[in-house]
């Protein structure tokens, strides 16, 4: 029988994992559907005020499937690389970001910066040089 993967013209399809994102009162909840990912798959990397999150979902070929006592008569699983972004919040310090995995989801917690306190005017004197 002949594995049916689930390609487009020999071509793997481009997926992205579904995300949902929470609105608390300190912060915002990022959960990220990525079943049959290990945490070494992924990567979640907070740069120029955005947050990526990247990994990939290998392949596993028909002859590494026999080899293991496999055969796909359906492969409809989704592989391949993914990339997905989002701006943060301005003012937001990267290293409070904290994520955690469980039964296929990620869950990335982003604390809201806290607001700027309203800034006080201060005046700046000048000095009179003419004397």
């Amino acid at each position: 029988m002949r594995v049916v993967r689930h390609e487009r013209n020999d071509q793997p399809v481009v997926w992205s994992p579904h995300a949902d994102i929470v609105e608390k009162e300190n912060e915002f909840l990022l959960k990220l559907d990525v079943p049959g990912l290990d945490t070494s798959d992924l990567k979640i990397c907070a740069k120029d005020g955005y947050l990526e999150v990247s990994g990939e979902r290998k392949n596993e070929t028909q002859e590494e499937g026999e080899e293991n006592g496999v055969q796909y008569l359906r492969q409809e699983t989704v592989r391949g690389s993914f990339s997905r972004r989002w701006k943060l919040p301005d003012n937001l310090d990267p290293s409070t970001i904290s994520a955690s995995s469980s039964k296929g989801v990620v869950e990335i917690v982003i604390p809201k910066p806290k607001p700027r306190e309203k800034e006080v005017e201060h005046r700046v004197a000048i000095e009179n040089k003419e004397k």
